[in-house]
């Protein structure tokens, strides 16, 4: 699943097919326009040198973003406090951030760039169920493909769903939002 998220975000390559946004080929776009439209968010971010602050000024040097983010992005700082994330956490060391913390710089970094789709691995998977449930009325108003491996977060937050089978099954659903077979 998450090979499909790192093909879907162009991170890694795929043997056969393509990937549309807007009827509009992902080559079409160049990939530093796409991942800064299609941003895949980890369930372990990487550790980087810094912050996460050092990290916002980083990325938004891109001039990708800066292309398509006509009007900036949104602050990650304050979108994290709705989030019950201390303001300190985002002038520690990367290394000194507990799971949870991580989690929630990563999506709302990913969040503060209006990708127009997220991809989402196990996003909350560090979280306690209280955040993990303010985390999840943020991202149900965004356009996600999302990765969980909970069923009662897959009934809270999912309109459409693709069961993937197990390795080497074929096994694969598709439903809509009314849980009825998708065509």
């Amino acid at each position: 699943k998450t090979t499909l998220l790192k093909c879907l975000a162009e991170l890694i390559p795929y043997d056969s097919g393509s990937v549309y946004l807007n009827s509009k080929k992902s080559v079409e776009y160049g990939i530093p326009q796409w991942r800064s439209r299609v941003l895949y968010v980890p369930q372990r971010p990487p550790l980087l040198d810094g912050s996460p602050r050092n990290f916002i000024d980083t990325i938004s040097k891109f001039q990708a973003q800066r292309d398509r983010l006509v009007d900036g992005p949104l602050d990650p700082i304050e979108i994290s406090q709705k989030w019950n994330l201390d303001i300190d956490v985002w002038d520690r060391p990367w290394n000194q951030l507990s799971g949870g913390e991580l989690q929630r710089v990563a999506i709302a970094l990913g969040v503060s760039r209006k990708p127009d789709i997220l991809l989402l691995d196990e996003p909350t998977s560090a979280l306690d169920p209280e955040t993990c449930r303010l985390v999840e009325a943020s991202l149900t108003k965004l356009n996600c493909i999302w990765i969980t491996h909970d069923p009662a977060q897959e009934a809270r937050v999912a309109t459409d769903r693709i069961v993937l089978g197990a390795l080497g099954s074929s096994s694969m659903s598709f439903f809509n939002e009314s849980n009825t077979p998708a065509s």
